[in-house]
């Protein structure tokens, strides 16, 4: 089954109009902006503009290039009329409103279907988990390299140039996100970004960042104390540890994404630490960084070998500081296979 087939089949339209740029990249392999794409039976069009054409042309030689000259609903319009299409499948998330109203008065007699492209990349593959799991090496390299720098009296912004310097080093295109760097009482932050603080022994401080590889992204989350460990540091760390690795391995083909967050939250529980775990325990990876399925108490649907995804328990106590670990990983046939590597064990610098 080709490309439209799949498309159209699983959406029962005439047509499917891409507008968000991750999946006319998946499905086109074109890797500029202000790009939508139109798959039908007979048709699969690039609808940009004079800024893009040469370089779609040259990325996407199987498609046809049309120069919509700034007026995107009226070239859709025209080749709706072409193809006689009928019911048009439209991203509805990825669309404003105001969109969405002009391409209803360009077009009335065409029925709009709410159409979730994005469920077509949930399981990946092969080539698109082996970039992720390169973009998981560059990270891994990445923060052994700075391992050196965290200390008492850097700043965590500081560490956080120094990490995103390292990870362009190892071949980044870019940062997957806003890099995380939180220590001592802002480690309690589950999104504390970098901020000028200076680090300060008998700290936590969490590093929370994702690198970039052929577009697809990482994402990997570790927790250090700088100088030595409280008793309630390391109980904490290794109630976080224990549960992170008991939620690796429960999953499998067929474990539904409530299942692992459940388990990591009786696991917390026992230690008096569920209250603190304020966040699901994961999410998918690709294209963009946060995809589904999720890992989290609403989550029913069922992962399948070939699904990327995130484990990152953390406990966040305010006025004391908090960790997460994370771990990117690939579920398998027999289970899960982490694609990031960097060690896990707690480490005093």
């Amino acid at each position: 089954m080709n490309i439209s087939e799949h498309i159209l089949t699983q959406f029962t339209v005439d047509a499917v109009w891409l507008h968000k740029s991750v999946n006319v990249r998946y499905q086109s392999g074109f890797t500029g902006d202000d790009t939508d794409a139109l798959i039908a039976a007979d048709c699969h069009c690039l609808l940009t503009d004079a800024r893009y054409t040469q370089q779609a042309r040259e990325e996407c030689p199987q498609w046809e290039t049309i120069d919509h000259q700034g007026r995107l609903t009226g070239a859709l319009k025209a080749q709706c009329e072409r193809l006689g299409v009928r019911r048009l499948g439209v991203e509805m998330q990825a669309i404003s409103a105001a969109l969405y109203r002009q391409l209803q008065q360009e077009i009335p007699t065409v029925e709009l279907i709410d159409t979730d492209a994005d469920q077509l990349r949930q399981v990946k593959s092969d080539d698109e988990i082996a970039s992720i799991q390169h973009a998981c090496r560059i990270g891994d390299r990445a923060l052994k390299d700075i391992l050196p720098l965290i200390r008492a009296g850097v700043t965590e912004n500081e560490l956080r140039r120094e990490l995103e310097r390292a990870m362009l080093a190892h071949g980044s295109e870019r940062t997957a996100f806003t890099t995380i760097v939180a220590s001592g009482y802002r480690s309690a932050m589950p999104h504390g970004i970098a901020s000028d603080k200076v680090v300060a022994n008998g700290e936590y401080i969490t590093f929370d960042f994702g690198a970039v590889y052929r577009g697809y992204h990482s994402d990997m989350t570790r927790t250090f104390v700088v100088g030595h460990a409280s008793p309630e540091q390391r109980r904490m760390y290794h109630a976080v540890l224990h549960a992170q690795e008991a939620a690796c391995a429960m999953i499998r083909p067929e474990t539904v994404g409530s299942e692992p967050d459940a388990l990591v939250r009786r696991l917390l529980a026992k230690d008096g630490l569920a209250s603190y775990f304020t966040h699901a325990l994961g999410h998918s990876v690709g294209l963009e960084i946060h995809e589904g399925p999720n890992l989290s108490p609403r989550e029913s649907r069922a992962l399948v070998a070939g699904m990327v995804v995130t484990v990152e328990p953390g406990v966040y106590i305010p006025g004391f500081g908090g960790l997460r670990i994370e771990d990117t990983t690939v579920v398998r046939e027999d289970g899960l296979q982490l694609l990031t590597q960097f060690p896990k064990e707690l480490v005093e610098l």
